[in-house]
């Protein structure tokens, strides 16, 4: 295991990471730290299944990233949707939460500022179709939030929502976004919202 610093992280006897001084220090962390879960369990789930969803649908479709060892930043993701002259700039996420039992999904949106005027009315209506086809998988709806502290978001000049699918830090959700069942349902739900919202806009 490497950090961002190129040094080898350690595993103890007891399976706990072992961060090194630097990091800690830089970070300003103390005493032991709870890891909320890991990026992989939503870049790898059935990728190829959405892609052939929507293509199946006639859209077009522009990867921020494809591999693993891929890092773009969230600056670099927008402008690539930019770039692209895309409709819609999807975001997959999973949240974390210190309350364990916190489980659920949401969907955000560009809060209005200086930056996301241009797309905010349009983002929220997105938002909002997105809510209605998640509700579908059954998981608890926490609702819709607008966020002005996102860079993906506030560099943005496409219609942009990012989901958050459910709780990596909620042991119950965790396994159960991980499982291949439960990812086809998002998967589905995730495909008609997109498809709902490009029959609504012009092509570009």
């Amino acid at each position: 295991m490497i950090n961002y610093y190129g040094q080898t992280a350690r595993m103890d006897r007891q399976g706990r990471v072992l961060i090194q001084p630097l990091l800690r220090e830089r970070a300003q962390m103390s005493g032991e730290v709870a890891i909320l879960g890991q990026q992989r369990h939503l870049d790898v789930w059935n990728r190829s299944l959405f892609e052939a969803r929507l293509k199946s649908k006639g859209a077009s479709i522009v990867l921020t990233r494809t591999t693993e060892s891929a890092r773009p930043s969230n600056i670099e993701r927008a402008i690539i949707c930019s770039r692209a002259r895309a409709s819609l700039f999807l975001r997959l996420h999973a949240d974390g939460n210190p309350d364990r039992s916190k489980k659920g999904f949401s969907v955000l949106y560009p809060a209005r500022n200086r930056w996301t005027t241009p797309i905010f009315q349009e983002s929220r209506r997105a938002a909002g179709i997105f809510r209605v086809e998640l509700r579908t998988t059954g998981a608890p709806d926490l609702g819709l939030r607008a966020r002005g502290d996102l860079t993906g978001f506030n560099w943005s000049k496409t219609t942009a929502v990012l989901t958050e699918l459910g709780f990596l830090s909620n042991p119950e959700e965790d396994r159960l976004l991980a499982s291949p069942g439960y990812q086809e349902k998002l998967v589905s739900a995730l495909a008609r919202a997109v498809e709902a919202y490009l029959v609504t806009v012009p092509k570009r």
